[in-house]
């Protein structure tokens, strides 16, 4: 078997957690976080000139809020880690609508393409970086937001299926074992050319706002496919706490799927990253199914002691994405109210949670008022994010302070009014 090392890793595991929370919460200031148009000569040294820390990506609509006609319009922004707008993205909806990012990052699907679409995902792909996919619930005659990350491929290589590979990603972040033997083309057929090889670590570690106009280095929760939502072994729906994650692509020289070799499995060892768990505890597994939008569980993993540092072991029958997670069971949520702010022309609100002593982001969108409510992990840290669109342009407004969300069990959907409301959903325009 050859073997290769990653020539730079993130030393950081991906750890995608998503859970809902039960609230009380300090409404606190927020930071308006616009990504910059292109048109500042500072983009690329990280630091902006503007200090009131705004800013924006101009679609080139000036014309007010998504559509005077109440038009279906998703629009949002792609960044890398560290905050950088990526043109050349491929956005494809599962609707079989196209589009591309321009130079500041901008994409959008306007004037009714997406007209009772209802539930779809959305894939964004670019040489370079790891394939992602979000789902979202599109809403006739509302406008929707969508900025996502995209995280660059940290391992690429090529190999003779006869020999198999093994993958050793610097830092004691993961190793692959690629077995030898005869790998199947997307068809299922055996395949006996090169098989290239993309290897993905995604770090989801909280990134506390610095609090200045550089560049803000951001997490790769973002960059990770899907919402965490998930389809448990018993088909049950469930929300996912990982503690690892890592995503391989095996292609042909014509860009096709590669899977490895029927019968056999490719040996997966991640760091831990978060949790409690010891030596010999074993762990759901879970892959990414870009069909369903979902998790899926798939079996389990153990976890090792490798001379001081606990890994995760699994065998993959084949690739995608894997996910090492418990599903959550405690529950929270908070909601605030936009009707206000869509009278002032605001649209396409949406909301992200992020856990800070846990590795997890949850988002939702705001319904037709402009009214939010996202669940959340309880008896937990939590900071808020909020996009929107505003006379043509993509915003994100970060709230100043973490919230403290109590353990008590509340659901957006459960019907008892349990939900923390912090009032008027808290954007910092400059009307």
């Amino acid at each position: 078997m050859s073997s290769l090392k990653s020539p730079a890793l993130r030393h950081n595991l991906l750890i995608g957690l998503v859970l809902a929370m039960g609230c009380t919460i300090e409404k606190g200031a927020t930071d308006n976080n616009e990504i910059d148009d292109g048109t500042d000569d500072n983009l690329d040294d990280g630091t902006n000139d503007d200090d009131d820390g705004d800013n924006t990506i101009d679609s080139g609509d000036d014309s007010g809020s998504a559509d005077a006609d109440d038009a279906t319009a998703l629009r949002g922004v792609i960044i890398d880690i560290n905050g950088h707008p990526i043109d050349d993205v491929t956005v494809t909806s599962s609707t079989g609508d196209t589009t591309e990012t321009d130079s500041t990052g901008l994409w959008a699907f306007e004037d009714n393409e997406l007209e009772d679409a209802g539930d779809i995902a959305i894939d964004f792909n670019k040489s370079g970086y790891a394939f992602n996919q979000k789902p979202i619930s599109i809403v006739n005659g509302n406008d929707h937001s969508l900025n996502v990350t995209l995280a660059a491929v940290d391992f690429t290589g090529d190999f003779d299926g006869a020999e198999g590979l093994s993958i050793d990603m610097d830092d004691g972040g993961a190793t692959v074992d690629l077995p030898a033997g005869t790998y199947l083309d997307e068809n299922g057929e055996p395949y006996t050319g090169t098989i290239y090889v993309e290897s993905t670590l995604f770090d989801v570690t909280y990134k506390a706002p610095n609090g200045s106009n550089a560049v803000q280095e951001v997490s790769e929760r973002s960059a990770a496919p899907g919402d965490f939502s998930a389809l448990d072994s018993d088909g049950d729906e469930a929300i996912l706490e990982s503690f690892g994650m890592i995503q391989v692509n095996l292609y042909n020289a014509d860009g096709e799927e590669v899977q490895i070799p029927e019968g056999q499995t490719a040996t997966i060892k991640i760091s831990m990253q978060g949790g409690s768990s010891v030596a010999g505890d074993a762990i759901p597994a879970w892959s990414y199914d870009e069909d369903a939008y979902k998790w899926i569980e798939e079996g389990e993993g153990v976890v090792n002691d490798n001379n001081g540092t606990l890994e995760w072991e699994f065998e993959a029958s084949h690739f995608s994405s894997w996910n090492t997670d418990y599903p959550v069971s405690t529950w929270g949520c908070i909601q605030c109210q936009g009707a206000d702010l869509y009278t002032m022309g605001v649209s396409g609100l949406s909301v992200s949670a992020d856990g800070v002593d846990y590795n997890a982001t949850t988002s939702a969108s705001a319904d037709t008022s402009g009214d939010l409510c996202v669940d959340v992990k309880n008896d937990a840290t939590v900071a808020l994010t909020l996009t929107y669109t505003l006379s043509g342009q993509t915003n994100s407004d970060v709230f100043d302070e973490t919230i403290q969300v109590p353990g008590f069990q509340a659901l957006c959907d459960d019907g008892t009014n349990a939900c923390t409301d912090i009032g008027d959903c808290p954007l910092n325009i400059p009307w």
